[in-house]
């Protein structure tokens, strides 16, 4: 269990394992579905925002030092020179996306073991839409790595713990539930891959970039006023079933805790 749990800290940050590790102590019949369809999209973006933006996947010692020698060339030569050589360089360590599903669904394995959260039969139908999921980012990461040499594209997402930030972030659950305000000292707990991964040009000689696409988050706050609003206790409970995801779940009542600062 704590080698599970520690590899969910790394896909979906710490506050939210932790939220779930407390999520696998309720019945498992009850699940509450914000919050698994937040987790589904954290984990979801930091799988596939792997494989896009790094140079070797597999190997972070490999890829760091092509890197390396990638952002060396790209501060002393024109964009096109350092466009080309990335442009070779990635074409020729292409990475093939054989393991990627037995990868992916050994990762969502923890995530379900920490949480009792049973899923039953629809994990045949989840794991049939990996093989286009995982095509989508292989052809995107070519599209990205090696079919662009007049400017430098990366992927971009906002790390949980940061504060957020209007001017290239997005906040795709706040505006809708609590209403357009102000949210500039408030605190991303995640990443989500709602619509797509921010993307960002890279401007050279700094390893600063332009925002060309916000990435999507969903703020603590957020979470916490749909897991445990004021009025939660005077809410009758209200059970569904998604047969997309595959999960029943439980809104309102006390089910809806704040999971996240152990109130």
């Amino acid at each position: 269990m704590d080698s599970a749990v520690a590899d969910v800290c790394k896909t979906v940050s710490e506050p939210l394992a932790r939220a779930l590790v407390k999520e696998g102590q309720e019945p498992a019949s009850e699940v509450n579905a914000l919050l698994v369809q937040v987790v589904l999209e954290m984990y979801s973006v930091h799988f596939i925002s792997s494989k896009i933006g790094t140079w070797f996947p597999g190997s972070g010692e490999t890829s760091d030092f092509l890197f390396s020698i990638y952002k060396g060339i790209r501060r002393t030569e024109e964009s096109t020179v350092s466009g080309r050589w990335r442009t070779l360089t990635r074409s020729q360590i292409r990475p093939t996306s054989v393991g990627w599903k037995v990868e992916f669904m050994e990762g969502l394995g923890n995530i379900l073991k920490i949480t009792a959260w049973d899923i039953g039969s629809h994990i045949i139908a989840f794991e049939r839409k990996l093989p286009a999921i995982c095509k989508a980012v292989e052809e995107l990461r070519v599209a990205l790595g090696e079919k662009v040499t007049s400017m430098d594209l990366e992927t971009s997402i906002a790390p949980p713990g940061m504060p957020f930030d209007p001017g290239w972030m997005e906040d795709c659950y706040g505006s809708a539930l609590r209403g357009n305000i102000k949210k500039s000292a408030e605190i991303v707990a995640g990443r989500t891959v709602r619509t797509g991964i921010g993307l960002r040009k890279v401007i050279p000689p700094s390893s600063s970039g332009e925002s060309v696409l916000s990435p999507k988050v969903v703020l603590i706050s957020t979470l916490q006023d749909v897991l445990c609003p004021p009025s939660a206790a005077k809410t009758p409970p209200s059970v569904y079933s998604d047969p997309t995801i595959g999960f029943t779940k439980t809104t309102g009542s006390e089910h809806n805790r704040c999971l996240l600062d152990g109130r």
